[in-house]
């Protein structure tokens, strides 16, 4: 297993998994680094789950809400009839927020190319470039965001893209949580988002590539490694 491979395995692994692959053992015990970024990634998942663990109900609690539900000296037939109107009426609400959430209010949902170079470019001219990890930590910074974004964040090689990379942070491009790099190309400044697949709602091959210049800026989206990739100039 090599740095790459063991970035994956951490990246994928399960916050309930008590065990450590033998390659992956074999790996830390050669690499610093990567023990390192295990160290901290166990450390940040210790912090999460103590972040949610169960309170537990004070003693005889259960039963003095049963007991107030369904007392029958306390409640009027009425009463209870009301209170299922009330649960009935509080269910389809909740439906229907959910239904609402998922439909309406999802993030993302880019309907075509100009739209999503449009809000990258727009992204790209407001000049944040502050960064939360920089260029020396990009291994690091991909373990981070990857959690956060909920896919394998996979940055190209900066030489292939003819630039150098600075920093980089979480950002929004729209209503789309995605990774933001700094990057310079001829002591030009620009940016690289990178956002998931389920951001475009219409298909796109890979590594096809869709060139555009919009609000004074040329953008380059293209497909590759299961994401979507956004450069502006």
């Amino acid at each position: 297993m090599d740095c790459k491979e063991f970035q994956y395995w951490l990246t994928s692994s399960d916050i309930h998994e008590k065990t450590i692959p033998p390659g992956a053992a074999g790996h830390m015990a050669r690499c610093a680094r990567c023990r390192q970024l295990f160290e901290k990634d166990s450390l940040l998942e210790q912090c999460i789950a103590a972040a949610f663990q169960q309170e537990k109900i004070p003693g005889g609690m259960a039963r003095r809400i049963n007991d107030a539900l369904d007392g029958e000296s306390r409640l009027s037939r009425p009463m209870k009839q009301n209170r299922k109107t009330i649960i009935t009426t509080l269910t389809a609400g909740l439906a229907l927020t959910v239904f609402l959430l998922l439909n309406f209010l999802s993030p993302g949902n880019f309907e075509n190319l100009d739209q999503l170079s449009r809000q990258a470019a727009a992204c790209h001219l407001k000049g944040n470039r502050s960064f939360s990890f920089n260029a020396n930590q990009t291994e690091h910074a991909l373990a981070v965001m990857t959690k956060e974004l909920g896919f394998p964040l996979i940055l190209p090689d900066p030489a292939e893209l003819g630039c150098t990379v600075l920093g980089c942070r979480l950002c929004a491009v729209g209503q789309c949580r995605a990774a933001y790099f700094a990057v310079e190309k001829n002591g030009r400044p620009g940016s690289l988002f990178i956002m998931g697949t389920d951001q475009v709602k219409f298909p796109m091959a890979d590594d096809s590539r869709f060139n555009s210049s919009t609000k004074g800026c040329d953008t380059c989206i293209w497909k590759a490694h299961g994401q979507i990739y956004a450069m502006v100039f």
